[in-house]
């Protein structure tokens, strides 16, 4: 992930993708945020709906992330990268500060289409676009 290149940009968009139940479960946003670009609108949206479900005093249980296979391309060499991470989420369950259902999800198997930039600083996500991924 340290690397500047396809396999990189493959192993950051397969760590990013799996903070998402990390910061739904836990609340705790701080390595979402360096990550994320600040026109991420993916990003930008996990981050509030995190905020919204544990400034209420809510929780969100299952929603792992599976990872079957990250593949990364080279865009400009050292600098911009995509990668396509195919994945399975588990059903998931958020409640609110009384214990009781809010809303649920089924999970599925999900490709994320990742646009990331590597820097000196590491890499950032500066997209995501989530779409239902063919069972094979």
């Amino acid at each position: 992930m340290a690397t500047p290149s396809a396999d990189g940009a493959a192993a950051a968009a397969s760590y990013f993708i799996s903070l998402y139940p990390y910061a739904y479960a836990t609340g705790d946003t701080a390595e979402w945020a360096t990550m994320s670009g600040a026109q991420c609108a993916f990003c930008t949206r996990t981050r509030d709906g995190v905020s919204r479900v544990h400034d209420g005093d809510g929780r969100v249980t299952g929603g792992a992330i599976d990872i079957h296979e990250a593949r990364g391309t080279e865009l400009d060499a050292g600098r911009w990268y995509s990668a396509k991470v195919i994945a399975t989420e588990a059903p998931s369950t958020e409640t609110d500060a009384s214990g009781s259902r809010v809303s649920a999800s089924e999970g599925g198997r999900y490709a994320f289409e990742v646009a990331l930039t590597y820097a000196s600083d590491g890499w950032t996500v500066d997209a995501v676009d989530v779409n239902p991924a063919d069972a094979g």
